[in-house]
């Protein structure tokens, strides 16, 4: 039966190799290591659910405001709509 490591791609084998060499691990141990730091290190239920639209569109504006989302984006863009169309109070 093989074993996951061996069903591996020469490269990624090889890499993980010299990683584990690097560790002082087997390549086995070092494996179990990568995955276990993988899956510590995010929240796994993220992981396991797919993005849709409105996550990517979450994140995309997220990231474009650098995290600080405005307050009253709807008011002010229909402020500045008034404003425009001669509207304003």
């Amino acid at each position: 039966m093989d074993t996951v490591i061996e069903t591996l791609p020469v490269k990624v084998r090889e890499k993980l190799d010299m990683k584990a060499k690097a560790s002082g691990r087997t390549i086995e141990a070092e494996a179990a290591a990568i995955l276990s730091a993988s899956l510590e290190s995010e929240d796994l239920e993220t992981q396991l659910t797919p993005p849709n639209g409105m996550d990517k569109l979450q994140r995309i504006v997220w990231e474009a405001y650098g995290g600080k989302l405005p307050g009253n984006v709807v008011d002010e863009f229909l402020a500045e709509r008034r404003k425009m169309w001669g509207e304003d109070d």
